[in-house]
């Protein structure tokens, strides 16, 4: 309906329940701009370690699959943590084998509610650096990389370590037809 009416929509999934084949038969007939999914991992023990979902690796790694075969947009984007940082270059294959571009990102931040002990599997500002994203330069002072690192939070003033998330607060398309 939304499409119809001229908006532009992308799906953020982890893929773990497309199972059903008619929700990919209905995307396929008006697909979606993009669907965005995150691939921390690319086998089972990282995988579902990220995901804390027993059994998701199987139904991600097949879904993947699923959606470019039936070509639809997809973007797979991977979040790299304190758990996968041995598997970037593997996820990055994996990525690039299936046509698309690696898109890591190395940002954690706190939770809606302000609790930012979810930092604690954030990387050193020294390894993010080192792995030579072009998120970071040689020049960006590692204060700055680690202005939410869980051994400087003000512990007592969860507002120092609050993000909010940007989706839908500056971007928007809206087709007058």
């Amino acid at each position: 309906h939304a499409k119809r009416k001229g908006f532009i929509f992308s799906i953020m999934t982890s893929l773990v329940y497309l199972d059903d084949n008619i929700l990919l038969e209905k995307m396929k007939k008006e697909p979606p701009f993009s669907i965005d999914m995150t691939l921390n991992g690319v086998t089972k023990e990282v995988y579902e370690k990220n995901s804390q979902v027993p059994g998701s690796y199987e139904r991600v790694m097949k879904n993947i699959d699923k959606v470019i075969e039936a070509g639809l947009p997809i973007k797979i984007k991977t979040l790299i943590s304190k758990h996968n940082i041995g598997q970037m270059d593997k996820i990055k294959e994996f990525v690039e084998s299936r046509g698309m571009a690696f898109s890591p990102s190395t940002s954690i931040f706190s939770r809606l509610n302000g609790d930012s002990s979810n930092c604690v599997h954030r990387l050193s500002s020294e390894q993010m650096i080192g792995l030579g994203l072009d998120e970071y330069s040689a020049t960006l002072p590692a204060e700055e990389i680690d202005n939410c690192n869980i051994s400087t939070v003000e512990k007592d003033n969860p507002k120092d370590v609050f993000y909010k998330c940007a989706i839908g607060n500056w971007q928007w398309h809206i087709d007058p037809r």
